[in-house]
């Protein structure tokens, strides 16, 4: 899912000069790459949180409840977000008329 991420921030940067006659694809880039170490830290947080309240301590016999607390951080989480990006993408906008559209005409304006 990353590359879909990366191809939608080069296709809004297009988008942007076309429409807006700015180029913005390094202070896009670096907000993303920002967040994307942002979501990270946030991430390892969560994770410690959620294995803390399955009972997991790493010194005991894992129960069958902190076990099926283990499944949902791996599996049910990431489906369950999953899930959403996928609802949030049928509102992106950029389609393959205006990709062609920007193909066409890049490289023909000149940008700030």
């Amino acid at each position: 899912m990353i590359v879909t991420v990366w191809t939608m921030v080069a296709d809004c940067v297009e988008y942007v000069a076309l429409t807006k006659n700015v180029y913005s694809a390094g202070l896009v880039t670096s907000c993303n790459t920002f967040m994307l170490n942002f979501g990270g830290i946030v991430a390892g947080l969560a994770v410690g949180g959620l294995l803390t309240l399955a009972g997991y301590t790493g010194t005991d016999m894992a129960s069958s409840a902190t076990i099926n607390g283990i499944i949902w951080i791996n599996a049910g989480i990431p489906g369950a977000a999953f899930l959403i990006a996928c609802i949030v993408l049928k509102f992106y906008t950029v389609n393959n008329r205006i990709l062609q559209e920007l193909g066409a005409n890049i490289g023909k304006q000149v940008v700030k």
